[in-house]
Protein backbone atom coordinates (compact mmCIF):
# COMPACT_ATOMS: atom_id res chain seq x y z
CA UNK A 1 0.00 0.00 0.00
CA UNK A 2 1.44 3.32 -1.07
CA UNK A 3 0.81 5.13 2.19
CA UNK A 4 2.81 6.41 5.10
CA UNK A 5 2.12 3.52 7.49
CA UNK A 6 5.67 2.45 8.17
CA UNK A 7 7.17 5.31 10.11
CA UNK A 8 5.55 8.53 11.21
CA UNK A 9 8.93 10.25 11.21
CA UNK A 10 9.57 9.84 7.50
CA UNK A 11 8.13 11.76 4.59
CA UNK A 12 4.88 10.32 3.34
CA UNK A 13 5.19 8.25 0.18
CA UNK A 14 2.80 8.94 -2.64
CA UNK A 15 -0.72 7.57 -2.29
CA UNK A 16 -1.03 6.28 -5.81
CA UNK A 17 -4.81 5.84 -5.80
CA UNK A 18 -5.24 9.55 -4.98
CA UNK A 19 -2.69 10.48 -7.64
CA UNK A 20 -4.62 8.37 -10.14
CA UNK A 21 -7.93 10.02 -9.19
CA UNK A 22 -6.35 13.45 -9.62
CA UNK A 23 -4.81 12.35 -12.91
CA UNK A 24 -8.14 11.10 -14.23
CA UNK A 25 -9.71 14.45 -13.32
CA UNK A 26 -6.95 16.29 -15.21
CA UNK A 27 -7.39 14.03 -18.24
CA UNK A 28 -11.12 14.71 -18.21
CA UNK A 29 -10.46 18.43 -17.85
CA UNK A 30 -8.09 18.40 -20.83
CA UNK A 31 -10.39 16.38 -23.09
CA UNK A 32 -13.44 18.48 -22.22
CA UNK A 33 -11.47 21.66 -22.98
CA UNK A 34 -10.26 20.42 -26.36
CA UNK A 35 -13.35 18.74 -27.85
CA UNK A 36 -15.26 20.64 -30.57
CA UNK A 37 -18.76 22.03 -30.07
CA UNK A 38 -20.62 19.71 -32.45
CA UNK A 39 -20.61 16.46 -30.49
CA UNK A 40 -23.54 14.90 -28.59
CA UNK A 41 -24.69 16.74 -25.48
CA UNK A 42 -23.22 14.19 -23.07
CA UNK A 43 -19.71 15.26 -24.14
CA UNK A 44 -20.13 18.61 -22.39
CA UNK A 45 -21.27 19.98 -19.05
CA UNK A 46 -24.87 19.01 -18.53
CA UNK A 47 -26.11 22.59 -18.79
CA UNK A 48 -23.96 23.54 -21.82
CA UNK A 49 -26.11 22.28 -24.67
CA UNK A 50 -24.51 22.13 -28.13
CA UNK A 51 -24.10 23.63 -30.66
CA UNK A 52 -23.84 27.02 -28.90
CA UNK A 53 -22.70 25.51 -25.58
CA UNK A 54 -24.41 28.39 -23.75
CA UNK A 55 -25.33 27.67 -20.15
CA UNK A 56 -29.00 26.75 -19.74
CA UNK A 57 -29.85 26.30 -16.05
CA UNK A 58 -33.22 24.72 -16.85
CA UNK A 59 -31.41 21.62 -18.11
CA UNK A 60 -30.94 19.11 -15.30
CA UNK A 61 -28.66 16.11 -14.97
CA UNK A 62 -24.90 15.65 -15.03
CA UNK A 63 -22.41 14.23 -17.49
CA UNK A 64 -18.93 12.78 -17.06
CA UNK A 65 -17.54 16.30 -17.57
CA UNK A 66 -19.39 17.44 -14.43
CA UNK A 67 -17.40 14.93 -12.35
CA UNK A 68 -14.00 16.34 -13.31
CA UNK A 69 -13.86 19.29 -10.91
CA UNK A 70 -15.40 17.62 -7.83
CA UNK A 71 -13.09 14.60 -8.22
CA UNK A 72 -10.10 16.96 -8.34
CA UNK A 73 -11.37 18.85 -5.28
CA UNK A 74 -11.94 15.59 -3.42
CA UNK A 75 -8.38 14.45 -4.15
CA UNK A 76 -7.12 17.84 -3.02
CA UNK A 77 -9.00 17.51 0.27
CA UNK A 78 -7.70 13.98 0.81
CA UNK A 79 -4.12 15.19 0.27
CA UNK A 80 -4.40 17.91 2.94
CA UNK A 81 -3.97 15.63 6.01
CA UNK A 82 -1.14 13.77 4.30
CA UNK A 83 0.74 16.95 3.38
CA UNK A 84 0.32 18.68 6.75
CA UNK A 85 1.05 15.55 8.77
CA UNK A 86 4.23 14.99 6.79
CA UNK A 87 5.39 18.48 7.74
CA UNK A 88 4.42 17.95 11.37
CA UNK A 89 6.34 14.66 11.40
CA UNK A 90 9.40 16.57 10.23
CA UNK A 91 9.05 18.97 13.16
CA UNK A 92 6.96 21.81 11.72
CA UNK A 93 5.30 23.97 14.36
CA UNK A 94 1.81 25.43 14.26
CA UNK A 95 3.35 28.72 13.12
CA UNK A 96 5.15 26.91 10.30
CA UNK A 97 1.93 25.24 9.16
CA UNK A 98 0.00 28.53 9.23
CA UNK A 99 2.73 30.22 7.19
CA UNK A 100 2.77 27.36 4.68
CA UNK A 101 -1.03 27.45 4.26
CA UNK A 102 -1.01 31.22 3.70
CA UNK A 103 1.83 31.03 1.18
CA UNK A 104 0.24 28.11 -0.65
CA UNK A 105 -3.11 29.89 -0.91
CA UNK A 106 -1.45 33.12 -2.04
CA UNK A 107 0.64 31.38 -4.70
CA UNK A 108 -2.41 29.56 -6.07
CA UNK A 109 -4.20 32.92 -6.27
CA UNK A 110 -1.22 34.37 -8.15
CA UNK A 111 -1.23 31.32 -10.42
CA UNK A 112 -4.94 31.92 -11.11
CA UNK A 113 -4.23 35.48 -12.25
CA UNK A 114 -1.04 34.81 -14.21
CA UNK A 115 -2.36 31.70 -15.95
CA UNK A 116 -5.40 33.61 -17.22
CA UNK A 117 -3.35 36.61 -18.37
CA UNK A 118 -1.02 34.37 -20.40
CA UNK A 119 -3.64 32.60 -22.53
CA UNK A 120 -3.75 32.99 -26.29
CA UNK A 121 -7.51 33.51 -26.22
CA UNK A 122 -7.05 36.37 -23.73
CA UNK A 123 -4.27 38.00 -25.73
CA UNK A 124 -6.46 37.92 -28.86
CA UNK A 125 -10.07 36.98 -29.58
CA UNK A 126 -8.84 34.91 -32.52
CA UNK A 127 -5.33 33.83 -31.48
CA UNK A 128 -2.68 34.53 -34.12
CA UNK A 129 1.01 33.63 -34.17
CA UNK A 130 1.90 36.57 -31.91
CA UNK A 131 -0.68 35.57 -29.29
CA UNK A 132 0.43 31.94 -29.39
CA UNK A 133 4.10 32.86 -29.06
CA UNK A 134 3.31 35.18 -26.13
CA UNK A 135 1.44 32.30 -24.49
CA UNK A 136 4.39 29.94 -24.97
CA UNK A 137 6.69 32.56 -23.45
CA UNK A 138 4.26 32.99 -20.55
CA UNK A 139 4.24 29.23 -19.96
CA UNK A 140 8.05 29.16 -19.88
CA UNK A 141 8.01 31.93 -17.28
CA UNK A 142 5.36 30.15 -15.19
CA UNK A 143 7.50 27.02 -15.36
CA UNK A 144 10.41 28.95 -13.85
CA UNK A 145 8.11 30.54 -11.25
CA UNK A 146 6.74 27.30 -9.87
CA UNK A 147 9.35 24.65 -10.75
CA UNK A 148 10.72 22.42 -8.01
CA UNK A 149 13.88 20.90 -9.40
CA UNK A 150 15.02 17.34 -8.63
CA UNK A 151 17.08 16.87 -5.51
CA UNK A 152 20.80 16.39 -6.05
CA UNK A 153 21.64 12.75 -5.20
CA UNK A 154 25.04 13.85 -3.86
CA UNK A 155 23.64 15.91 -0.99
CA UNK A 156 25.21 15.17 2.42
CA UNK A 157 21.93 13.75 3.68
CA UNK A 158 21.96 11.09 0.97
CA UNK A 159 25.67 10.40 0.92
CA UNK A 160 27.46 10.39 4.25
CA UNK A 161 30.98 10.64 2.80
CA UNK A 162 31.35 14.00 1.06
CA UNK A 163 34.54 14.81 -0.76
CA UNK A 164 37.32 16.52 1.22
CA UNK A 165 37.14 20.26 1.32
CA UNK A 166 33.35 20.41 1.19
CA UNK A 167 33.21 20.06 -2.59
CA UNK A 168 29.74 18.56 -2.59
CA UNK A 169 28.43 21.16 -0.18
CA UNK A 170 29.78 23.85 -2.47
CA UNK A 171 28.21 22.23 -5.53
CA UNK A 172 24.88 21.93 -3.74
CA UNK A 173 25.08 25.57 -2.66
CA UNK A 174 25.72 26.66 -6.25
CA UNK A 175 22.86 24.48 -7.43
CA UNK A 176 20.55 26.05 -4.86
CA UNK A 177 21.59 29.55 -5.89
CA UNK A 178 21.04 28.69 -9.56
CA UNK A 179 17.50 27.47 -8.96
CA UNK A 180 16.73 30.56 -6.89
CA UNK A 181 17.98 32.79 -9.70
CA UNK A 182 15.84 30.91 -12.21
CA UNK A 183 12.81 31.30 -9.98
CA UNK A 184 13.31 35.05 -9.61
CA UNK A 185 13.91 35.41 -13.34
CA UNK A 186 10.56 33.69 -13.88
CA UNK A 187 8.77 36.08 -11.52
CA UNK A 188 10.39 39.18 -12.96
CA UNK A 189 9.84 38.06 -16.54
CA UNK A 190 6.19 37.25 -15.83
CA UNK A 191 5.68 40.68 -14.28
CA UNK A 192 7.22 42.45 -17.27
CA UNK A 193 5.22 40.40 -19.78
CA UNK A 194 2.00 40.99 -17.86
CA UNK A 195 2.30 44.77 -17.50
CA UNK A 196 3.48 45.29 -21.09
CA UNK A 197 0.90 43.12 -22.88
CA UNK A 198 -2.14 44.34 -24.77
CA UNK A 199 -5.26 42.20 -24.40
CA UNK A 200 -8.29 41.43 -26.50
CA UNK A 201 -10.57 43.47 -24.19
CA UNK A 202 -8.65 46.63 -25.07
CA UNK A 203 -6.92 47.04 -21.70
CA UNK A 204 -3.19 46.88 -21.24
CA UNK A 205 -1.57 45.16 -18.29
CA UNK A 206 -3.11 43.55 -15.24
CA UNK A 207 -6.85 43.45 -14.63
CA UNK A 208 -8.44 41.72 -11.62
CA UNK A 209 -11.30 40.32 -13.70
CA UNK A 210 -8.84 38.19 -15.68
CA UNK A 211 -8.60 35.21 -13.37
CA UNK A 212 -9.02 31.49 -13.70
CA UNK A 213 -12.04 30.75 -11.52
CA UNK A 214 -11.06 27.10 -11.02
CA UNK A 215 -7.64 28.04 -9.69
CA UNK A 216 -9.09 30.77 -7.47
CA UNK A 217 -11.45 28.20 -5.95
CA UNK A 218 -8.44 25.93 -5.37
CA UNK A 219 -6.59 28.79 -3.66
CA UNK A 220 -9.49 29.27 -1.23
CA UNK A 221 -9.78 25.53 -0.66
CA UNK A 222 -6.06 25.18 0.03
CA UNK A 223 -6.21 27.92 2.65
CA UNK A 224 -9.57 27.33 4.32
CA UNK A 225 -9.65 23.55 3.85
CA UNK A 226 -6.13 23.22 5.23
CA UNK A 227 -6.84 25.52 8.18
CA UNK A 228 -10.07 23.70 9.05
CA UNK A 229 -8.35 20.32 9.00
CA UNK A 230 -5.40 21.55 11.06
CA UNK A 231 -7.67 23.04 13.73
CA UNK A 232 -9.95 19.97 13.87
CA UNK A 233 -7.50 17.17 13.11
CA UNK A 234 -8.43 15.35 16.32
CA UNK A 235 -12.07 16.50 16.25
CA UNK A 236 -13.71 15.14 13.10
CA UNK A 237 -17.19 15.83 14.49
CA UNK A 238 -16.36 19.53 14.60
CA UNK A 239 -15.25 19.26 10.97
CA UNK A 240 -18.56 17.65 10.03
CA UNK A 241 -20.35 20.45 11.90
CA UNK A 242 -18.48 23.04 9.84
CA UNK A 243 -19.42 21.15 6.69
CA UNK A 244 -23.07 21.11 7.79
CA UNK A 245 -22.92 24.86 8.50
CA UNK A 246 -21.59 25.57 5.00
CA UNK A 247 -24.38 23.40 3.63
CA UNK A 248 -27.01 25.39 5.55
CA UNK A 249 -25.56 28.69 4.32
CA UNK A 250 -25.68 27.34 0.77
CA UNK A 251 -29.31 26.24 1.13
CA UNK A 252 -30.46 29.55 2.66
CA UNK A 253 -28.36 31.98 0.61
CA UNK A 254 -31.42 33.34 -1.23
CA UNK A 255 -33.82 33.39 1.74
CA UNK A 256 -32.50 36.38 3.68
CA UNK A 257 -31.09 36.33 7.20
CA UNK A 258 -27.68 35.16 8.36
CA UNK A 259 -27.11 32.77 5.47
CA UNK A 260 -27.62 35.51 2.89
CA UNK A 261 -25.40 37.95 4.80
CA UNK A 262 -22.53 35.47 5.00
CA UNK A 263 -22.95 34.44 1.36
CA UNK A 264 -22.85 38.02 0.10
CA UNK A 265 -20.03 39.25 2.34
CA UNK A 266 -16.80 40.40 0.72
CA UNK A 267 -13.99 42.51 2.23
CA UNK A 268 -14.33 44.95 -0.68
CA UNK A 269 -17.71 46.07 0.66
CA UNK A 270 -15.87 47.99 3.39
CA UNK A 271 -14.54 50.26 0.63
CA UNK A 272 -18.04 51.31 -0.41
CA UNK A 273 -20.17 54.19 0.87
CA UNK A 274 -22.94 52.13 2.43
CA UNK A 275 -20.55 50.11 4.61
CA UNK A 276 -18.31 50.98 7.53
CA UNK A 277 -15.48 51.93 7.56
CA UNK A 278 -15.71 54.03 4.42
CA UNK A 279 -12.37 54.85 2.84
CA UNK A 280 -13.19 55.32 -0.84
CA UNK A 281 -15.79 54.33 -3.40
CA UNK A 282 -14.12 51.24 -4.77
CA UNK A 283 -16.57 50.89 -7.66
CA UNK A 284 -15.60 54.28 -9.10
CA UNK A 285 -11.92 54.21 -8.09
CA UNK A 286 -9.93 54.42 -11.36
CA UNK A 287 -7.36 51.87 -10.16
CA UNK A 288 -9.76 49.25 -8.85
CA UNK A 289 -8.93 46.82 -11.65
CA UNK A 290 -5.45 46.42 -10.12
CA UNK A 291 -6.85 45.02 -6.85
CA UNK A 292 -7.33 41.24 -7.11
CA UNK A 293 -10.58 39.87 -5.68
CA UNK A 294 -9.51 36.57 -4.15
CA UNK A 295 -12.37 35.79 -1.76
CA UNK A 296 -16.08 35.22 -2.06
CA UNK A 297 -18.26 32.69 -0.26
CA UNK A 298 -19.20 31.46 -3.72
CA UNK A 299 -15.77 29.77 -3.61
CA UNK A 300 -16.16 28.50 -0.05
CA UNK A 301 -19.16 26.32 -0.93
CA UNK A 302 -16.75 23.77 -2.38
CA UNK A 303 -15.74 22.90 1.17
CA UNK A 304 -18.77 20.61 0.86
CA UNK A 305 -16.48 18.37 -1.23
CA UNK A 306 -13.08 19.21 0.26
CA UNK A 307 -14.02 18.54 3.90
CA UNK A 308 -15.27 14.99 3.18
CA UNK A 309 -12.05 14.64 1.19
CA UNK A 310 -10.06 15.40 4.36
CA UNK A 311 -11.98 12.62 6.12
CA UNK A 312 -10.79 10.33 3.34
CA UNK A 313 -7.24 11.58 3.89
CA UNK A 314 -7.55 10.78 7.60
CA UNK A 315 -8.26 7.17 6.68
CA UNK A 316 -4.84 6.94 5.06
CA UNK A 317 -3.25 8.04 8.34
CA UNK A 318 -5.48 5.95 10.60
CA UNK A 319 -3.74 3.08 12.38
CA UNK A 320 -5.92 0.12 11.47
CA UNK A 321 -5.13 -3.24 13.05
CA UNK A 322 -3.39 -5.04 10.21
CA UNK A 323 -4.71 -8.60 10.31
CA UNK A 324 -4.55 -11.24 7.60
CA UNK A 325 -6.47 -10.61 4.39
CA UNK A 326 -9.94 -12.16 4.35
CA UNK A 327 -11.34 -11.29 0.91
CA UNK A 328 -11.26 -13.68 -1.99
CA UNK A 329 -9.83 -11.96 -5.10
CA UNK A 330 -13.16 -12.01 -6.93
CA UNK A 331 -14.87 -10.09 -4.12
CA UNK A 332 -12.51 -7.14 -4.16
CA UNK A 333 -12.41 -7.04 -7.95
CA UNK A 334 -16.18 -7.09 -8.19
CA UNK A 335 -16.39 -4.25 -5.68
CA UNK A 336 -13.79 -2.33 -7.68
CA UNK A 337 -15.82 -2.72 -10.87
CA UNK A 338 -18.91 -1.47 -9.03
CA UNK A 339 -16.94 1.53 -7.78
CA UNK A 340 -16.08 2.48 -11.36
CA UNK A 341 -19.56 1.69 -12.71
CA UNK A 342 -21.29 3.94 -10.17
CA UNK A 343 -20.11 7.11 -11.91
CA UNK A 344 -21.07 5.85 -15.37
CA UNK A 345 -24.56 4.78 -14.27
CA UNK A 346 -25.18 7.99 -12.32
CA UNK A 347 -24.23 10.29 -15.19
CA UNK A 348 -26.05 8.33 -17.90
CA UNK A 349 -29.21 7.83 -15.88
CA UNK A 350 -29.50 11.30 -14.38
CA UNK A 351 -28.71 13.07 -17.66
CA UNK A 352 -31.45 11.00 -19.30
CA UNK A 353 -33.66 12.08 -16.34
CA UNK A 354 -34.42 8.49 -15.38
CA UNK A 355 -34.10 9.55 -11.77
CA UNK A 356 -36.12 6.80 -10.04
CA UNK A 357 -34.55 3.95 -12.02
CA UNK A 358 -31.06 5.37 -11.55
CA UNK A 359 -31.65 5.77 -7.82
CA UNK A 360 -32.78 2.17 -7.45
CA UNK A 361 -29.81 0.84 -9.40
CA UNK A 362 -27.29 2.91 -7.45
CA UNK A 363 -28.85 1.94 -4.13
CA UNK A 364 -28.68 -1.72 -5.13
CA UNK A 365 -25.05 -1.48 -6.28
CA UNK A 366 -24.07 0.29 -3.06
CA UNK A 367 -25.65 -2.50 -1.02
CA UNK A 368 -23.92 -5.16 -3.12
CA UNK A 369 -20.59 -3.37 -2.70
CA UNK A 370 -20.96 -3.30 1.09
CA UNK A 371 -21.90 -6.98 1.03
CA UNK A 372 -18.84 -7.86 -1.03
CA UNK A 373 -16.56 -5.88 1.27
CA UNK A 374 -17.88 -7.32 4.55
CA UNK A 375 -15.56 -8.58 7.29
CA UNK A 376 -12.35 -6.85 6.19
CA UNK A 377 -9.14 -8.20 7.67
CA UNK A 378 -6.06 -6.25 6.61
CA UNK A 379 -5.61 -2.51 7.04
CA UNK A 380 -6.03 -2.08 3.29
CA UNK A 381 -9.31 -3.98 3.30
CA UNK A 382 -10.60 -1.98 6.26
CA UNK A 383 -9.74 1.27 4.47
CA UNK A 384 -11.49 0.23 1.26
CA UNK A 385 -14.52 -0.83 3.28
CA UNK A 386 -14.62 2.65 4.86
CA UNK A 387 -14.46 4.26 1.41
CA UNK A 388 -17.48 2.21 0.36
CA UNK A 389 -19.40 3.10 3.53
CA UNK A 390 -18.83 6.83 3.08
CA UNK A 391 -19.56 6.55 -0.61
CA UNK A 392 -22.86 4.81 0.08
CA UNK A 393 -23.92 7.45 2.60
CA UNK A 394 -23.20 10.36 0.25
CA UNK A 395 -24.80 8.67 -2.75
CA UNK A 396 -27.96 7.95 -0.77
CA UNK A 397 -28.21 11.49 0.59
CA UNK A 398 -27.38 12.99 -2.79
CA UNK A 399 -30.11 11.05 -4.56
CA UNK A 400 -32.69 11.71 -1.85
CA UNK A 401 -32.26 15.49 -2.19
CA UNK A 402 -32.04 15.35 -6.00
CA UNK A 403 -35.38 17.19 -6.49
CA UNK A 404 -34.13 20.28 -4.59
CA UNK A 405 -33.65 23.15 -7.03
CA UNK A 406 -35.42 21.27 -9.80
CA UNK A 407 -32.84 18.51 -10.13
CA UNK A 408 -29.12 17.89 -10.03
CA UNK A 409 -26.94 20.26 -12.04
CA UNK A 410 -23.43 21.73 -11.96
CA UNK A 411 -24.09 25.18 -13.43
CA UNK A 412 -25.64 27.01 -10.49
CA UNK A 413 -25.09 23.80 -8.54
CA UNK A 414 -27.80 22.20 -6.46
CA UNK A 415 -27.43 20.41 -3.14
CA UNK A 416 -27.47 16.96 -4.71
CA UNK A 417 -24.50 17.86 -6.91
CA UNK A 418 -22.14 18.26 -3.95
CA UNK A 419 -23.39 15.19 -2.10
CA UNK A 420 -23.61 12.80 -5.03
CA UNK A 421 -20.27 13.71 -6.62
CA UNK A 422 -18.58 13.27 -3.24
CA UNK A 423 -20.08 9.80 -2.95
CA UNK A 424 -19.01 8.92 -6.48
CA UNK A 425 -15.47 10.11 -5.67
CA UNK A 426 -15.35 7.72 -2.70
CA UNK A 427 -16.51 4.86 -4.94
CA UNK A 428 -14.00 5.82 -7.64
CA UNK A 429 -11.33 5.54 -4.96
CA UNK A 430 -12.61 2.05 -4.15
CA UNK A 431 -12.07 1.06 -7.77
CA UNK A 432 -8.63 2.65 -8.00
CA UNK A 433 -7.52 1.18 -4.66
CA UNK A 434 -8.50 -2.28 -5.82
CA UNK A 435 -6.71 -1.83 -9.14
CA UNK A 436 -3.51 -0.36 -7.68
CA UNK A 437 -3.20 -1.77 -4.16
CA UNK A 438 -5.03 -5.10 -4.36
CA UNK A 439 -4.58 -6.25 -7.95
CA UNK A 440 -1.16 -4.52 -8.23
CA UNK A 441 -1.97 -3.22 -11.71
CA UNK A 442 -0.68 0.30 -11.17
CA UNK A 443 1.39 0.08 -14.37
CA UNK A 444 -1.87 0.03 -16.36
CA UNK A 445 -2.46 3.67 -15.48
CA UNK A 446 1.10 4.77 -14.75
CA UNK A 447 0.95 7.80 -17.05
CA UNK A 448 -2.33 8.95 -15.51
CA UNK A 449 -0.87 8.57 -12.01
CA UNK A 450 2.24 10.55 -12.96
CA UNK A 451 0.04 13.29 -14.44
CA UNK A 452 -1.81 13.39 -11.11
CA UNK A 453 1.49 13.88 -9.28
CA UNK A 454 2.21 17.04 -11.31
CA UNK A 455 -1.18 18.82 -11.40
CA UNK A 456 0.08 22.41 -11.79
CA UNK A 457 2.10 21.42 -14.86
CA UNK A 458 -0.85 19.43 -16.21
CA UNK A 459 -3.09 22.46 -15.80
CA UNK A 460 -0.70 24.83 -17.61
CA UNK A 461 -0.35 22.33 -20.44
CA UNK A 462 -4.12 22.02 -20.75
CA UNK A 463 -5.16 25.64 -20.57
CA UNK A 464 -2.20 27.41 -22.16
CA UNK A 465 0.75 25.58 -23.68
CA UNK A 466 -0.74 22.73 -25.74
CA UNK A 467 -3.50 24.91 -27.31
CA UNK A 468 -0.87 27.53 -28.18
CA UNK A 469 1.47 24.99 -29.79
CA UNK A 470 -1.35 23.37 -31.77
CA UNK A 471 -2.51 26.83 -32.77
CA UNK A 472 0.99 27.77 -33.90
CA UNK A 473 1.27 24.72 -36.17
CA UNK A 474 -2.26 25.39 -37.48
CA UNK A 475 -3.61 22.07 -36.17
CA UNK A 476 -6.50 23.83 -34.42
CA UNK A 477 -7.26 25.83 -37.57
CA UNK A 478 -7.34 22.63 -39.61
CA UNK A 479 -9.65 20.96 -37.08
CA UNK A 480 -11.98 23.96 -36.96
CA UNK A 481 -12.50 23.77 -40.72
CA UNK A 482 -13.82 20.20 -40.49
CA UNK A 483 -17.32 21.41 -39.66
CA UNK A 484 -18.94 18.46 -41.38
CA UNK A 485 -16.83 15.95 -39.49
CA UNK A 486 -16.71 16.72 -35.76
CA UNK A 487 -15.22 13.31 -35.02
CA UNK A 488 -12.11 14.30 -36.98
CA UNK A 489 -11.90 17.36 -34.75
CA UNK A 490 -12.24 14.99 -31.82
CA UNK A 491 -9.16 13.07 -32.98
CA UNK A 492 -7.16 16.29 -32.75
CA UNK A 493 -8.62 16.89 -29.26
CA UNK A 494 -7.66 13.35 -28.24
CA UNK A 495 -4.09 13.88 -29.49
CA UNK A 496 -3.87 17.13 -27.50
CA UNK A 497 -5.02 15.27 -24.39
CA UNK A 498 -2.35 12.60 -24.91
CA UNK A 499 0.29 15.32 -25.28
CA UNK A 500 -0.79 16.79 -21.94
CA UNK A 501 -0.62 13.40 -20.21
CA UNK A 502 2.70 12.23 -21.60
CA UNK A 503 4.43 15.62 -21.28
CA UNK A 504 3.49 15.89 -17.60
CA UNK A 505 4.49 12.26 -17.02
CA UNK A 506 7.86 12.89 -18.70
CA UNK A 507 8.69 15.66 -16.25
CA UNK A 508 7.36 13.66 -13.30
CA UNK A 509 9.70 10.77 -14.10
CA UNK A 510 12.60 13.21 -14.09
CA UNK A 511 11.50 14.57 -10.70
CA UNK A 512 10.70 18.04 -12.04
CA UNK A 513 7.47 19.27 -10.46
CA UNK A 514 5.54 22.50 -10.53
CA UNK A 515 4.40 23.39 -7.03
CA UNK A 516 2.71 26.32 -5.32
Amino acid sequence: MATSEDSPKTASPRVLALDALRGLALLGMALSDFVPKLLPAWMYHGQNAPPSNDTVVTIFGITWVDLVFPFFLFAMGAAIPLAIRARMDRGATSKDIAKWLLIRGALLAVFSLVDEHFRAGVFATTPDATANLATILGCALMFLMFARWPANPSTPEMNSSPAPGGGREGANSRRFQTTKILTWLGWMGAFLLLVSSHYADGNRGFANYRLDIILMVLANMALFGGAIWFLTQTKPLVRWAICASVFMIFLTKDLGGVGTTIWQYTPIQHLQKDHWPYLLNFDTWPYQRFVPIVYHFEYIKYLLIVIPGTICGDLYRERFTDNAETWEPWRSRAAGLIGVAMSAIATIGLFAREVVATTLVLFALSAISLRLLRKPGSALEQRIRKFAEYGTAFVVFGLLVEPLGGGIRKASPTASYFLLTTGLAFFALVGLSVLIDVAKRDRWIRTTTELGQNPILGYILTTNLVPAIFGLIAANEFAAKQTDNPWLQSIVAFIETLVVAYAAAWFTRRKVFLRT
